[in-house]
């Protein structure tokens, strides 16, 4: 007897040695991937199940860090009752990576093109690059922002950067933008609206506009020519987390001034972003490639923009904010802000609404089909009135959603390879997007 246990305890040792030995590339520590391993030797959890386990604990977008002190064992009574109910479910609370969800299948079926009412498309090889991958993110409509170098503060200028974009993706609408400076004027306004392809003006959160009355005469040509106001609505000289909403006085001063002037409060009130629906503060310290600004906030404040998308309310519209910047600017010491998702966008945004009733932020009944493409696509085009007349000449088709393995690219790069590009959440699976007539 005494011989057998003995060949029983070595021959544990060795399938724990091994088992360590497998998933030594793990985030998970030392004395959690034991107790994994004894919930399979003692509770007959399969490899798979175990695998699961681990999968779930170390997910960066679980609602709690690896170190909690319950999550392991929370998700190992989960495994453990799978075993017992044959293995049909794995329970809702602890989130199944593995099933498709099926909460989300009516918003995978064909859906008109998406607008994206923010995005960076930069200038010279970082143009050309990135403009042509925006219908790979289902979109045929995006808002352009001005700040290049010099920044684009005359009408020529951005109707020279809509013909470059134009050659570059044909069958896209570009609504320009020129950027809030001392040079435009009443005259420049009223310039802008007879161009016919200048929908705003825009201020930038790096150079963010220190006296915003020194530009009420532009802000009253805008209200009369009926052109939108785009802000960045940081406050100057506060605390990065407060900077916002220490700027909605000012907002209110504006409004309460231009009654009729349409206004935009930039990336997460009135636009909001793909990648501010997945990070907080505590992501972006630790991945460069989820730093952006505004900076990332709290969870609860994450949780808070899920449930704005999902309102049905036509104040809240997608707009990416898609930043792209070289490799080396990324990684840089303190690193360039900015998250690529344009080529991603929709999938991105339907995959943080996934995951957000996984997690009980939201339920599948919030997530109509209505409230989704409302934001994705017509509440921006309403608010910024364009009507099919001016989409002559565009493709108007559908676009498919599908799950086919497909993940975000590891880096995407120039022909020349000279320039690369991380996007946000590389490596990550996504859903493909194929356009449909």
């Amino acid at each position: 007897m005494d011989i057998v246990d003995k060949d029983l305890v070595a021959a544990r040792e060795e399938e724990l040695q091994r088992f360590l030995e497998k998933h030594s590339a793990a985030r998970a520590t030392k004395e959690q991937l034991k107790k994994v391993f004894e919930a399979g030797w003692d509770e007959g959890l399969t490899e798979e199940d175990q695998v699961r386990v681990i999968d779930f604990i170390e997910d960066p977008y679980c609602l709690y860090p690896l170190e909690h002190p319950t999550l392991l064992e929370s998700a190992l009574e989960m495994a453990k009752s799978m075993v017992v109910a044959g293995r049909q479910v794995w329970n809702e609370d602890i989130q199944d990576k593995m099933e498709e969800p099926k909460e989300m299948e009516e918003h995978n079926a064909a859906r008109q093109q998406q607008a994206d009412f923010h995005c960076h498309l930069r200038q010279d090889a970082m143009m050309e690059l990135v403009t042509p991958l925006i219908r790979e993110g289902g979109c045929d409509t995006v808002f352009v922002m001005p700040n290049l170098q010099p920044p684009v503060t005359r009408v020529s200028q951005a109707i020279s950067y809509h013909e470059q974009l134009s050659r570059l993706a044909p069958h896209v609408k570009f609504l320009m933008s020129l950027y809030l400076h001392p040079s435009v004027n009443a005259e420049v306004i009223a310039e802008a609206a007879r161009s016919r392809i200048v929908y705003g003006v825009t201020t930038n959160s790096q150079d963010g506009v220190l006296d915003i009355e020194q530009y009420y005469p532009v802000f009253e040509a805008m209200q009369t020519h009926d052109l939108v106001l785009n802000l960045h609505g940081e406050a100057p000289g506060v605390e990065v987390l407060d900077a916002e909403a220490a700027f909605i006085p000012q907002l209110q001063n504006i409004h309460a001034t231009f009654p009729r002037l349409r206004i935009v409060l930039e990336h997460v009130r009135g636009t909001i972003t793909a990648h501010h629906l997945w990070v907080t503060t505590e992501d972006a310290e630790h991945d460069v490639y989820s730093f952006c600004k505004p900076i990332a906030k709290t969870l609860e404040d994450r949780i808070a923009l899920l449930k704005a998308v999902v309102d049905g309310s036509s104040k809240f519209f997608f707009g990416s904010d898609s930043a792209p910047h070289p490799l080396k600017s990324k990684q840089q010491a303190g690193g360039a802000a900015g998250c690529f998702t344009q080529p991603f966008c929709t999938s991105l945004v339907l995959n943080a609404l996934e995951h957000g009733i996984r997690q009980g932020w939201i339920t599948k009944e919030e997530v109509t089909r209505e409230a989704v493409e409302g934001f994705l696509s017509t509440y921006g085009r309403t608010f910024y009135k364009i009507s099919d007349s001016e989409e002559v000449g565009l493709q108007r088709l559908r676009i498919q959603l599908s799950r086919l393995g497909e993940t975000v690219p590891r880096s995407i790069k120039s022909a020349n390879g000279e320039l690369e590009v991380v996007p946000f959440r590389s490596g990550q699976e996504i859903m493909s997007l194929a356009w449909m007539s």
